[in-house]
């Protein structure tokens, strides 16, 4: 239970290196984690979500060591496609979010881009505790609470602390400040704040979908709707 965030982390990582890939149409992670806990098979699931395929699997963490099972499905049939165990030092977890996205796109016969190939094998953090940092700061950010967005500002805090180059905990910090003015009735200058770091993660990553996404959002709250889109 400690460890949910991570196994949750992870899955949303694999779902966003898959979603880099045009040949592939994924599903949003707030269509699929209903499904978490839910006792339905595959057919089930893939006609509810229109899916063609669906990729299940779990995360172990264990000390410095991860585990993650994958297996993914072909729904018509209930044929699988492909299954991988990876039983990996901590360090090695990116690589391993990388090569079940290449392996799921060539099981589906996906044509991926050079372009394509470097976004997915990008690293966001050389720093694994500011890794750890960030994916508590989205668990808590995604139950939408004041009190959670409040400790998952301090967490994303945590994260750029020891990476200050991370472009993912800036868009997460703009996500958050955004959520303090939309939802928690604190001052609009918040959205200003959140303009300021969504613009820093941008500007360090220029690629990264995350950032665009929490500045278009604090624009928005701005009533700035053309920059927004």
């Amino acid at each position: 239970k400690e460890d949910e965030y991570f196994s949750d982390g992870i899955t949303e990582d694999i779902l966003t290196q898959l979603a880099k890939i045009a040949d592939l149409n994924v599903i949003s992670r707030t269509s699929v984690m209903q499904y978490k806990n839910v006792v339905k098979n595959i057919r089930e699931i893939a006609d509810e979500l229109g899916a063609t395929a669906v990729l299940e699997g779990s995360v172990r963490r264990v000390g410095d060591r991860v585990r993650i099972t994958g297996q993914l499905i072909y729904a018509d049939e209930d044929k699988q496609l492909w299954a991988e165990t990876y039983d990996r030092e901590m360090k090695d977890i990116f690589a391993i979010q990388t090569e079940v996205a290449q392996t799921i796109a060539r099981a589906l016969r996906a044509q991926l881009s050079p372009q394509e190939e470097k976004l997915i094998a990008k690293t966001p953090t050389q720093n694994l505790e500011a890794y750890a940092f960030y994916l508590r700061g989205r668990d808590h950010y995604y139950r939408y609470k004041k009190e959670d967005n409040e400790t998952a500002i301090t967490l994303f805090k945590n994260a750029l602390h020891l990476d200050t180059n991370y472009a993912l905990a800036y868009a997460g910090l703009g996500d958050a400040y955004c959520q303090r003015y939309q939802k928690f009735q604190f001052p609009l200058d918040w959205i200003d704040s959140a303009i300021v770091v969504s613009t820093r993660s941008v500007q360090i990553d220029p690629t990264l979908a995350e950032g665009y996404k929490s500045l278009g959002l604090a624009f928005d709250a701005r009533v700035w709707y053309e920059k927004a889109l």
